[in-house]
């Protein structure tokens, strides 16, 4: 649950996420957290896509985890279908974080609420109080794909979401830039 968490993407004074995602790995206690901070941060992948539902009558066809990491020979792949959309979507991640998201995807999936409270504890670890969300990360993967030179008009298929989406994230990042503030 999201309720009065963030949503937006947290960035620095010059609009940049990677701070905020390195900070995030760097204070996850075990491989299954690294996993599941390093899953969300480069794939963008909603909540619903890796976590079990909270109610059994919340299923809405959910399969379990229909998400495969894959080797290919310019690099390492996520794929999953969004649930919302049922679009099929593919994401590169560092290799470096390879064992991590093994661990966590072979993890007993857990419900939203319960991914949202290992968030918040890793995020006040981190410096950042207990705000952040899973979609604080979604959100951050729109300026984090611009940031890896993706071009603006391609990020929400990337994404697999609505231009508003990425139009409201990277005003975010412009107003970071303009006014040097992070997002508090």
């Amino acid at each position: 649950m999201t309720v009065g968490r963030t949503k937006y993407p947290v960035v620095d004074d010059d609009g940049s996420v990677k701070p905020f995602i390195c900070a995030m790995i760097g204070a996850a206690r075990s491989p299954e957290e690294r996993g599941l901070i390093a899953l969300i941060s480069y794939t963008g992948m909603h909540p619903w896509s890796y976590s079990k539902p909270e109610r059994p009558d919340d299923r809405r066809g959910w399969k379990g985890r229909p998400i495969k990491l894959r080797k290919q020979r310019n690099g390492l792949f996520v794929e999953w279908e969004r649930p919302k959309t049922h679009k099929a979507l593919k994401a590169r991640i560092p290799k470096e974080y390879e064992a991590d998201i093994r661990a966590f995807l072979s993890s007993k999936p857990m419900t939203r609420r319960h991914y949202n409270n290992v968030i918040k504890a890793i995020a006040e670890k981190a410096g950042y109080g207990d705000d952040p969300s899973a979609l604080t990360f979604r959100h951050c993967r729109c300026i984090l794909a611009g940031e890896e030179g993706y071009h603006y008009q391609d990020i929400h298929h990337i994404m697999g979401c609505s231009r508003e989406v990425v139009d409201r994230n990277y005003t975010k990042k412009h107003e970071a830039q303009l006014f040097g503030e992070d997002e508090e």
